[in-house]
């Protein structure tokens, strides 16, 4: 995929044996398993990696880099009261300013 692709288009595109690169966006099941097959030549072995790490780590990832919550929540498709949005949002917030930070404990 070509650097800057279009911002308002699909994160993954389909590559096929030759090299060219599809228009349409990936089926979710395409991203999972192009994800398991990185996975594995990394040598992450023993780890479950899906689509759905993916999605999630746009969260926690994002929110980590200031991205705002909402505009997070629109991008990735979830609806305004996903109670798994917000709990991904505290998941990752978690230790963020945690208490006993600067304490000597």
């Amino acid at each position: 995929m070509a650097a800057g692709a279009a911002p308002g288009g699909p994160a993954f595109l389909p590559v096929d044996q030759w090299g060219n690169q599809g228009i349409a966006r990936l089926s979710p099941d395409g991203v999972g398993r192009a994800l398991a097959r990185c996975a594995k030549y990394a040598g992450l072995t023993g780890r479950r990696i899906t689509g759905h790490s993916a999605r999630r780590g746009l969260v926690t990832t994002g929110r980590k880099r200031g991205k705002r919550a909402e505009k997070l929540r629109l991008q990735g498709g979830w609806s305004p009261n996903s109670p798994v949005f917000w709990e991904y949002v505290d998941e990752g917030e978690a230790f963020e300013d945690a208490v006993t930070e600067g304490l000597g404990l």
